[in-house]
C-alpha cells in the first residue's frame, strides 16, 4: 500500500511538473512567435512573403530590406527622434511624477485623499480625447513639429501613472529612514534622495512600463509632427503603408525589429528592478 502511494504522489509530481512546463512553454510561443515571424519576415524575399502554404523557416534569406529602410526613409534620424522623444518624456515625467508622489505619500493637505482618485480616472480617460486639446496646445505655444511638442505630449499621460505606482512604492518605505537622516543634519531634499534610492526597484518598473508606452505611441506623434525633423519611428512605418503599388512589408518589418531592439534590451537589464519590485510588494 505504500509502494503504491508513493507511486501515485511521483505520478502526481511528475503530472504537476509537466503541466507547468506546458504552460510556460505555450506562454514563450504565444510571446515570442510574432518576434520570430517579424525578424522572419524581414529576411525574406519580396515574393516570399506571403507564399502558401507559409514557410516558418525562410527558404532564402537576404538582408536587402534592411538596406532599403534606410535608402526610403532616414531611419538613423527617425530613431534619434524616438530616443529623444522618449527620453524628455521619462525625464518629465518621472522627475515631477516621482516629486509629486512623495508628496502625497508623506504629507496630508485638503483633498489630498481625493487627489490621487482624480490622477487615476485621468490615467483611464482614452488618449484620443487628449489629441484635439493637445494639438491646440502645441499649436498656440508654436511647439508644432518639434521634439518638444511632443516630449509635453508624452508627459501628460506618463505622470499620472508614475504618481499612482510610486505613491505606492513610497508608502511601503517607513518614514524612520528619512527622519533618522534629518535628525543628524539632512535637508528635506536630502532625505528624499534617501527615499528615491529605496524606492529604486519601483522606479526601475516605473520607468520600464512608461518606457514602453512612450516608444511605441503613435497618435501624438503623428498630429504633433509633420517632417522627418521629428517624427518618430511608428509614423515613418505607418506612412510606408500608403504606397500606392506595393506595400514594402519586407522593409516595414525590418524596421519594426530594428526598433524592438532596445526594448528587449531594456527589459534584460531592468529585470532585476522588476523582479525585486515585486518580491517587495508581496513581502510587504
Amino acid at each position: 500500500m505504500t509502494v503504491q502511494v508513493r507511486i501515485k504522489r511521483n505520478i502526481r509530481k511528475i503530472l504537476e511538473r509537466a503541466s507547468v512546463y506546458g504552460a510556460v512553454i505555450v506562454a514563450l510561443i504565444i510571446v515570442l512567435f510574432p518576434l520570430y515571424w517579424m525578424f522572419s519576415t524581414s529576411i525574406k524575399p519580396p515574393l516570399k512573403i506571403f507564399s502558401i502554404p507559409p514557410s516558418l523557416i525562410p527558404p532564402e534569406l537576404t538582408f536587402k530590406n534592411y538596406a532599403d529602410l534606410f535608402v526610403r526613409v532616414p531611419f538613423l534620424n527617425l530613431f534619434l527622434n524616438s530616443a529623444i522623444i522618449t527620453g524628455g518624456a521619462l525625464a518629465v515625467g518621472l522627475s515631477f511624477g516621482s516629486l509629486a508622489a512623495y508628496g502625497l505619500s508623506r504629507y496630508e493637505f485638503p483633498g489630498s485623499r481625493y487627489f490621487l482618485g482624480f490622477v487615476i480616472i485621468s490615467r483611464m480617460i482614452p488618449y484620443v480625447a487628449f489629441v484635439i486639446p493637445i494639438f491646440l496646445l502645441t499649436s498656440n505655444l508654436g511647439l508644432l513639429d518639434t521634439h518638444v511638442g511632443v516630449i509635453l505630449a508624452h508627459s501628460i499621460f506618463i505622470m499620472p501613472f508614475t504618481i499612482w505606482l510610486m505613491k505606492s512604492f513610497f508608502d511601503e518605505i517607513p518614514r524612520d529612514f528619512e527622519e533618522a537622516a534629518m535628525v543628524d543634519g539632512a535637508s528635506r531634499l536630502g532625505a528624499i534622495r534617501i527615499a528615491l534610492r529605496l524606492a529604486l526597484p519601483g522606479l526601475g518598473t516605473t520607468a520600464i512600463l512608461t518606457f514602453l508606452d512612450s516608444w511605441n505611441e503613435f497618435m501624438f506623434a503623428l498630429t504633433i509632427t509633420r517632417t522627418f525633423t521629428s517624427k518618430t519611428v511608428p509614423v515613418a512605418l505607418v506612412e510606408l503603408l500608403e504606397r500606392p503599388y506595393q506595400v514594402p512589408w519586407g522593409v516595414i518589418t525590418a524596421g519594426s525589429f530594428i526598433f524592438t531592439i532596445p526594448i528587449l534590451a531594456l527589459g534584460y537589464f531592468i529585470q532585476k528592478y522588476v523582479a525585486r519590485s515585486f518580491v517587495l510588494g508581496v513581502v510587504k
